[in-house]
């Protein structure tokens, strides 16, 4: 089985500027949080394309869960979030590998 996995650039600009990747597994679209008219942060559209493709084990589940998407792998404990499963993905950890990308646009840090 495979699971696409999106990424997208984060910047938190109150009360510290911050600039972070927000994983997905599903497209992330453009998003901004403001307060009183003061933008506290955003986020990047990831685009259609996923930033990385990963193998999975066979039976794992996708489930949503109120911090958000998860991946339960079989005979594992635990909830593993997007980035979590590109991570572990890269180590071939788990039973999970990566099978496609990252892609080179996304290589770098876009801003």
């Amino acid at each position: 089985m495979q699971l696409a996995i999106y990424r997208s650039a984060k910047c938190t600009l109150y009360p510290e500027e911050t600039l972070d990747y927000y994983y997905a597994f599903q497209p992330i679209p453009a998003l901004e949080h403001d307060r009183a008219g003061l933008l506290m942060d955003w986020i990047g559209d990831s685009g259609p394309e996923p930033f990385v493709v990963v193998e999975i084990p066979e039976g794992s589940q996708i489930t949503q869960t109120e911090a958000g998407w998860v991946l339960l792998v079989p005979d594992e404990i635990g909830e593993i979030s997007a980035e979590d499963v590109y991570e572990l993905a890269l180590e071939q950890y788990l039973g999970l590998s990566v099978v496609q990308g990252p892609l080179a646009h996304h290589q770098q840090h876009p801003y």
